[in-house]
């Protein structure tokens, strides 16, 4: 899935019931397993705005039309 969040770059996930079935996955879709990074929103979040968890949890409603201030 190519998911999108506000403020942040687009990135693929990939979610499966255990490694094997994303690696699987992984391997169909040719992308190389090794080069991925294996991250929740808010650790793209703080790397990419610099917004950390604490504060990213807190925010009550995330929108495509508020832009970050």
């Amino acid at each position: 899935m190519i998911d999108t969040w506000p403020w942040l770059n687009s990135f693929i996930e990939i979610e499966g019931e255990n490694e094997e079935v994303v690696r699987k996955y992984t391997k169909l879709l040719w992308f190389n397993y090794e080069d991925w990074l294996f991250w929740a929103v808010d650790e793209v979040a703080l790397k990419e705005i610099w917004m950390k968890k604490e504060v990213l949890n807190n925010i009550s409603v995330i929108t495509f039309d508020k832009p970050l201030k």
